[in-house]
Formats: structure tokens, sequence, C-alpha cells
């Protein structure tokens, strides 16, 4: 596995970093990976310089508002998903990853397991979109946005052309265009007030964009067994 994550955490006014992206790891241990940093950002900092990428890992377990996570310069996004963190409820993280892309930060998101303990694992995932599976391909995906992050179901393919968005996707139950603030599209409309599991499921997606300004746009689906998907926001 490369997409692990990081982790910062304060203990005695110190921050630790507990880097577990193998790419960081391997690159260069003189620089010292774990270790501890008077703050946050110099610890992004320690990581960037020797190529790694960061996610902020589970700010909603973190007692992290959003604010705060805008601080810091130089990270990929965030976590939308944790699956360790379900065991106190907060392993969701959609509020403040929409919140700081409305602050205009273009923060994409992985979803993870988080193996603390063995019933973890397989229930976060980050689908990534790579030449194949060696890890300068996949690094290099990595940096160019290409992935999404799931609980099961599956993106087949999403494509924006000509302000027009198209998705197909495994079967789909909620279907949501999340974009700024209010604003948004439901692709189920016509079923909103069916229960989930009467609804007739879809795989597709199409939705015109040209009358967008300003605007990103980021499709997030659920299935019958109320499993989520996420894909990264596009710009408009």
């Amino acid at each position: 596995a490369v997409v692990k994550e990081l982790k910062i955490y304060a203990d005695n006014g110190k921050v630790n970093l507990n880097v577990g992206l193998d790419a960081v790891a391997r690159l260069d241990p003189v620089h010292g990976f774990p270790g501890e940093y008077e703050t946050a950002q110099e610890a992004v900092d320690a990581v960037n310089a020797v190529g790694g990428i960061i996610w902020g890992a589970h700010p909603y377990w973190c007692g992290l508002t959003s604010a705060e996570v805008n601080t810091l310069q130089g990270i990929e996004g965030i976590e939308v998903y944790n699956a360790s963190c379900r065991i106190i409820g907060r392993q969701y993280n959609m509020q403040c990853w929409d919140e700081l892309l409305d602050m205009g930060r273009k923060f994409n998101a992985i979803a993870v397991d988080d193996i603390h303990w063995d019933y973890d694992i397989f229930r976060g995932f980050t689908m990534i979109l790579a030449e194949d599976k060696s890890l300068p391909s996949l690094m290099k995906a990595l940096k160019e946005g290409r992935y999404y992050s799931t609980r099961g179901p599956l993106f087949h393919s999403i494509t924006f052309e000509n302000k027009i968005l198209r998705a197909e996707f495994s079967e789909a139950v909620s279907v949501n265009v999340v974009q700024r603030r209010s604003a948004g599209f439901n692709g189920m409309l016509d079923q909103l007030i069916t229960p989930y599991l009467e609804r007739k499921p879809v795989t597709s997606l199409e939705m015109d964009c040209n009358k967008l300004k300003d605007n990103y746009i980021r499709i997030q689906i659920c299935d019958k067994n109320s499993r989520m998907a996420w894909s990264n926001p596009i710009w408009i």
C-alpha cells in the first residue's frame, strides 16, 4: 500500500509528525521521519521538501475547524472519510472539506480505513488512476489529482467537456453534485421522496454547467448499503 496518511500530533507544545506514506519514508531517512516540529506548518514543509504528499487526517475527529485547517499551506487536501473514526461517530469530513472549498482552497480528498484494529480494514479506499502500480506512477497520479475516494461504490468515468459534466458509476440510490454554499444538483430528483431501499438505482449523471460561474462541482454518490463515494472537485 502506498497511500496511507500523515498525522500531526500535538504533545507538550511540540508537533510530532507520524508519516505513513511509504514514498516519504523511502526517499531520505536522514530527514528523521517520524519526527518532532515546533509547528504543523514546519512538519508539512519537511514532508514537501522530500517530495511527499500531505492530506490532513480526520479533522472532525481531531476537533479541528476548517479555519484551523486553512492555516496550513502546501497540503493536498484532507480525509473525507476515515473508517477508524466511526467508533466515535466522526468518520465523515464533508462539511470541513466544503467549507475549505468555499474559501477557495483547491483541496482534493482521500478515504482511508486507518487500520488501528482488524475491524477497520477495507472500509475506506482511495482509487488511483495511474499508468501502472509503480511508486513513481502512483505518486505522479496523486500529485495530479487523478483519484477519487470511496467506501465501496465505483466511478467508471468522469468527464467535463464544454461545461457538460458526465459521469458513469456503479449503482447508486443517491446522486448529488455539490457546489459552493447552498448551490447544488440532485441527480435523482424524481425519486427524492422514495425511501432508499425502494429507489430504482441509477448508473449515470449528466449536468449542464454553462450557467455556473466562480464555482466548483464535486460528485457524491451513495449505494443501497449507505456506502458513499466522492469525486475530487472540478473548478469552474
